[in-house]
């Protein structure tokens, strides 16, 4: 073999070795997690649903960082402040040093495809000069191609073109995590996917002027709380992160589980305690929000007497059912515990300001731009937010953690 056979042989195995391999998971656990983007990604801060359902999917720890500024592209031009459109760059990626991050979620797109299709050469040149500038933090990428706008009805217009336009501009961000070898997720795939159907308004004024209403979007392109909300789950399933099926079996006073760990069962008479602990914790639905479906496990009792009997968890009763559809196994709501769900999203948007304040201080023009000569000497504390916000990481890591639940059956009087 020539020399030049054998060195191109040694390029080639060291090019598919340096390749993230096939198959590899798109977090994990220990990851320093990045979300990038524009008003998508800026907004998922203050509601707290998609860091709350990727922590609770795994086993040990990451911390999630938001990176999102409103109206932003793939250049960095909303983050140019008073600057050029270089300096938005160059913010964007002094910002990414703060995060130091193993995983970067890219969300770009949703203001470029505004261009038509005659802008999409220069937005994959442009997504593709991010990327490179992203390098030197040797981060896992994921890129996420933007939702669909809703049609909400007059007076607001009706999105079908920019929709059609979006589909080629999501291809573009497919086709650069092709060559990243690094997963894809298209928001327009999850569901509850966006149609060209009139979305029903949920008040006689129009969904568009409500943020708190059970629409996804408060006007048809921006979503509430109840659309990040929906949309997590999906998300964290579109990333292979496997959300456990719960279920628990007793046969002849013996106990087994999918879903849990340390499950104990004491029968006394024909009552059964059952204390079992998830794998992961079960998050809660808005409660505010009648449609939102609920958290379910299996539950299989076998060997009580014929009758009807009570599963309870503490003093909430979760159903009434009889021995035979107990010993056949039914499937009932999981008693979640509230108030550690509601305690670990409040940390999580807490988290969440206190780095916004870090990274984005309200008062930079004083701080660091044309006017530090009135209070420049101020900027010397906004590192001091970095040790708040390691603290308010630490209590999410523990909230995120499930506690045993009791379940008791016992036949109803």
């Amino acid at each position: 073999m020539s020399n030049h056979k054998w060195l191109c042989g040694l390029s080639l195995l060291y090019f598919l070795w340096t390749l993230p391999a096939l198959g590899d998971p798109a977090i994990k656990s220990g990851d320093r997690i990045t979300f990038l983007g524009g008003t998508f990604v800026e907004r998922m801060q203050i509601h707290g649903h998609f860091e709350a359902e990727i922590r609770t999917r795994l086993d040990g720890d990451v911390t999630v960082k938001n990176l999102g500024w409103a109206g932003d592209n793939v250049l960095g031009e909303s983050r140019a402040v008073f600057g050029t459109i270089e300096k938005g760059m160059e913010r964007l990626v002094s910002d990414m040093e703060l995060t130091n991050p193993t995983v970067i979620i890219i969300c770009y797109g949703a203001n470029e495809a505004h261009a038509g299709r005659e802008g999409i050469p220069r937005f994959k040149e442009q997504l593709h000069s991010l990327c490179t500038k992203l390098a030197r933090f040797e981060a896992r990428l994921i890129f996420v191609a933007p939702r669909p706008y809703e049609t909400l009805g007059p007076p607001l217009p009706v999105p079908n073109a920019y929709n059609n336009v979006l589909l080629d501009y999501s291809a573009a961000i497919a086709q650069e995590a092709e060559q990243h070898n690094a997963h894809f997720v298209d928001l327009a795939s999850l569901d509850p996917q966006v149609t060209d159907k009139i979305l029903e308004s949920s008040s006689n004024t129009g969904p568009w002027i409500l943020e708190e209403h059970t629409g996804l979007t408060s006007n048809g392109v921006h979503l509430t709380s109840y659309g990040y909300w929906r949309l997590a789950g999906p998300f964290a399933d579109a990333l292979e992160l496997p959300r456990k099926t719960l279920a628990i079996s007793i046969k002849d006073n013996v106990a087994s589980a999918s879903g849990f760990t340390g499950v104990t069962a004491n029968r006394s008479d024909n009552t059964i305690v059952i204390e079992a602990k998830p794998d992961q914790l079960q998050l809660s639905p808005l409660r505010k929000l009648n449609n939102a479906p609920a958290r379910s496990f299996r539950l299989t009792v076998g060997g009580l007497p014929k009758g009807k009997y009570q599963i309870a968890s503490g003093d909430q009763t979760i159903a009434n059912v009889s021995s035979r559809e107990l010993a056949d196994g039914i499937d009932l709501s999981y008693p979640v515990n509230d108030a550690q769900v509601d305690d670990l999203r409040n940390a999580i948007i807490s988290k969440n300001m206190m780095f916004f304040h870090r990274h984005r201080p309200q008062n930079e023009t004083y701080l660091f731009l044309f006017r530090k000569h009135e209070q420049g000497n101020n900027a010397t504390e906004v590192p001091e937010f970095d040790p708040i916000v390691e603290d308010l990481d630490r209590r999410i890591y523990e909230l995120s953690k499930s506690r045993s639940t009791r379940l008791t059956v016992s036949p109803l009087k």
